[in-house]
C-alpha cells in the first residue's frame, strides 16, 4: 500500500534539514525512515534546501505551499508595511490592509483590482499572517524595566557559553562629516535631507568575550554605487535603499545567514536585539535564539550602546581625520572620500576594537557571569580629554568629542511611506550607478607598476624602525602573498593569451 503523501510546512522542512545537517554520515533512505518520509521526499528537500530558506524569510515558517499571487509586486509592497508599521507597535485590522492593498495598487497603476475579503483571506494565508493586539511603549527609560531585566539576564544566559552570547545593534555613521560640521549636526535627528546622501547605516554584530566580530552590514543610499565599479571584492556586505535604512527584509536576510552559518558548526547561539521595528518578531530559526531587550531600555542595558559602536566611530573618525590632513598636505581640493573608501575605514575600525573592550561593555550592561557589573573595566568611551591624532593640526572650534559623537542621534530604520515602498519596488532592478554625489568618481584599479612601487615604499618604512616586529611580520607576509598572486595572474594571462591566438 502506497504511503499517503503528507503536505509539510516551511517549519516541519526546516526541522527535516535540521536532522539531515545533525547525521551528514547517516543513509538518506534510514533517516527517511525514521522521518516518516519517502525517501524522493527527503533527496527532494534536501535538494531545494535554498528555495525553503529564501520562502520561510519571505512567507514565514507556518506556510505548507508558497502560492504565487495575481500581483506580486502589490502583495510586497503591502506585506513590508504591514511588518513595519505592527513591529513599531501600530495596529492594524483587516479594514487597513484592504484600504492599504487599494491605494498601493492605485500607485502601481493597477487597474480593476478590488481588496476584497476573499482577497485579504488569501492574502493573510500565502504570507502566514494573524492579528495581535500590541502595546503602545513610551520613551522615557523604566527603570523597574532595567532592575527586572538584570535579575532575569542569569538565567537567560545561564545554558550558554559567553562565546554564543551575541548582541546585534545598528548605528548611523556621517562618513564624510567635516570638523568644522560636527557643532552644527551634533543632537540632530536625521531622518532625510541633503546630510542623508553622507550616510550609511552600519549593523554591528559580536559575541560577549569579544572573540568573534562579525563582518559588518552597510546600508547606503545607492543599490550600485558607481565608486564600486572596479570592485571585485567589498570589506563588509553592502546593501542599498533610498534612506539608508535597515528594513525589516535586510534583517531577516541578516538572521538567516547567521542561522545557516551557526547550523553549518553546529553551534547554538543567543542573540540579544533591541525592539526597533525593522527587527521582525514573528520568524524563529533552529540555531539562533533572539531575545529583545526591553523598549526603550537599550542605552542601559545594550553591549553595543555601552561603548563598542562609540568605539568603533573613535577608529573610524581619526582615519577620516588623518585622510583629511594628507589631502591637505598634498594641496587637493576635494576632501571628501568615497563611499568605497568609507567601507574600508569601517571595516578597519571594526578590526580595532579589542576583545577587552568588547568584553567590558557586556559587563557593564549585566551579562557578567561570578563579576558584578559595577567592576566592569573601562568601555572605550571618550571622556572629555578624548582627542583625535592630528586634531589639534586642524583649524575647528569643534572638539574631538564633538566630532565622534555628531552623528549618535542618526535615524537607522523608521516607518517608510507607501510611496517610498512603491519606489522602491518600481526601481529595484533598474537603478543606474549611483552614489548620490554628482563629484564621485570612480578609482581605476591600480596597475601592477603602481602596486609594486606601493609595496616599495611600504618597506622603506618597515626597514626604518617605524613600526613594531610585529607588524613588520605581517607586511612581509602579505607581501610575499600580493607578489605571488600578481605572479600567478601574469602566468594565467600568458596562458590564456597563447590559447586565444590565431
Amino acid at each position: 500500500m502506497s504511503r499517503k503523501r503528507k503536505a509539510l510546512s516551511f517549519k516541519e522542512k526546516l526541522d527535516v534539514l535540521k536532522k539531515v545537517d545533525e547525521n551528514p554520515k547517516k543513509k538518506r533512505v534510514d533517516l527517511a525512515k525514521e522521518l516518516g518520509l519517502a525517501p524522493s521526499t527527503l533527496c527532494t528537500i534536501v535538494g531545494q534546501r535554498e528555495v525553503i530558506l529564501k520562502n520561510v524569510q519571505h512567507f514565514g515558517v507556518n506556510v505548507k505551499q508558497a502560492k504565487t499571487a495575481t500581483h506580486v509586486k502589490l502583495e510586497e509592497v503591502l506585506l513590508t508595511w504591514f511588518r513595519e508599521v505592527t513591529a513599531a507597535g501600530v495596529n492594524v485590522d483587516g479594514k487597513v490592509l484592504r484600504e492599504k492593498a487599494d491605494t498601493i495598487a492605485l500607485s502601481l497603476g493597477i487597474e480593476n483590482f478590488q481588496a476584497s475579503g476573499g482577497w485579504l483571506h488569501r492574502f493573510k494565508e500565502r504570507h502566514g499572517l494573524v492579528y495581535r493586539v500590541v502595546s503602545g511603549e513610551g520613551k522615557k527609560v523604566d527603570q523597574s524595566a532595567v532592575d527586572e531585566w538584570l535579575n532575569t539576564l542569569p538565567a537567560l544566559i545561564s545554558e550558554y557559553a559567553p562565546r554564543d552570547i551575541f548582541n546585534a545593534d545598528e548605528a548611523g555613521l556621517f562618513f564624510n562629516l567635516q570638523p568644522e560640521r560636527s557643532l552644527c549636526v551634533k543632537g540632530q535627528a536625521c531622518q532625510g535631507g541633503q546630510k542623508s546622501k553622507e550616510r550609511v547605516t552600519v549593523l554591528f554584530c559580536c559575541n560577549s568575550d569579544g572573540s568573534e566580530k562579525l563582518q559588518l552590514t552597510v546600508i547606503g543610499k545607492s543599490k550600485k554605487p558607481r565608486c564600486f565599479r572596479s570592485a571585485e571584492r567589498l570589506p563588509v556586505f553592502y546593501k542599498g535603499n533610498r534612506k539608508a535604512w535597515m528594513t525589516g527584509d535586510f534583517f531577516r536576510e541578516f538572521l538567516t545567514s547567521l542561522d545557516r552559518k551557526m547550523a553549518s558548526r553546529n553551534r547554538k547561539i543567543l542573540l540579544f536585539v533591541d525592539q526597533c521595528s525593522a527587527h521582525p518578531k514573528e520568524i524563529t530559526f533552529n540555531n539562533v535564539t533572539v531575545r529583545f531587550l526591553p523598549a526603550n531600555t537599550t542605552s542601559h542595558l545594550q553591549p553595543l550602546d555601552a561603548g563598542i559602536i562609540r568605539n568603533v566611530k573613535h577608529h573610524f573618525k581619526g582615519l577620516l581625520v588623518r585622510r583629511l590632513l594628507a589631502k591637505i598636505d598634498r594641496k587637493e581640493a576635494n576632501l571628501r572620500i568615497s563611499l568605497l573608501d568609507a567601507l574600508h575605514f569601517l571595516a578597519m575600525s571594526w578590526d580595532n576594537v579589542t576583545s577587552d573592550t568588547i568584553s567590558n561593555c557586556f559587563r557593564k550592561c549585566g551579562f557578567a557571569i561570578g563579576l558584578d557589573a559595577a567592576s566592569a573595566g573601562d568601555c572605550q568611551e571618550p571622556g572629555e580629554d578624548f582627542t583625535i591624532d592630528g586634531w589639534d593640526n586642524l583649524e575647528t572650534e569643534a572638539s574631538a568629542r564633538d566630532f565622534v559623537t555628531a552623528d549618535d542621534n542618526v535615524a537607522t530604520c523608521g516607518l517608510t511611506s507607501i510611496e517610498d515602498l512603491v519606489s522602491e519596488a518600481d526601481n529595484c532592478e533598474h537603478e543606474p550607478d549611483s552614489d548620490g554625489h554628482a563629484d564621485d568618481e570612480c578609482d581605476q584599479p591600480p596597475s601592477t607598476a603602481d602596486t609594486l612601487h606601493a609595496l616599495d615604499v611600504l618597506r622603506r618604512t618597515v626597514s626604518a624602525g617605524s613600526v613594531s616586529d610585529e607588524t613588520a611580520a605581517r607586511f612581509y607576509a602579505f607581501q610575499a602573498g600580493l607578489v605571488r598572486d600578481i605572479n600567478g595572474k601574469k602566468v594565467q594571462a600568458s596562458i590564456t593569451d597563447f590559447f586565444s591566438r590565431k
